[in-house]
């Protein structure tokens, strides 16, 4: 098993996915039900978010990464499923406060697969059949 620092916070990631969660359920971070109102709220902060994405677009080949087939069009963030977008804002968070991502998505699924077990040890000894 490789050794994985856990040491990086996680607390403010692990409560922003928490808090993003029924987003997640309820399929609403679609353009209109989401992204545009956020803009309206937030314009800089987006306009912050948008130049990030262009950029991340560039850097990983967005283009031929999502090709569809004949059609020339790729999709946009908004039009991808719902855990891509989430992955790539945490990318996005991540890197506004100067973290390193794959560190930080190394610590954030040790923790939750070290909170599934405390929760089976947890349920195991309540319920020993």
């Amino acid at each position: 098993m490789p050794n994985v620092d856990t040491t990086v916070p996680i607390k403010s990631e692990y409560n922003v996915l928490q808090n993003i969660t029924p987003l997640i359920m309820d399929n609403l971070l679609s353009k209109e039900e989401f992204w545009d109102s956020l803009k309206a709220q937030y314009p800089v902060e987006m306009d912050t978010f948008l130049k990030w994405i262009d950029r991340y677009k560039s850097i990983n080949d967005w283009n031929d990464l999502f090709a569809l087939g004949d059609e020339q069009r790729t999709p946009k963030y908004h039009e991808l499923p719902i855990a891509l977008q989430i992955g790539i804002f945490s990318q996005f968070m991540n890197e506004m406060q100067g973290r390193d991502f794959p560190k930080m998505c190394q610590a954030v699924i040790t923790e939750y697969f070290r909170l599934l077990r405390e929760e089976r040890q947890i349920n195991a000894t309540q319920n020993p059949n």
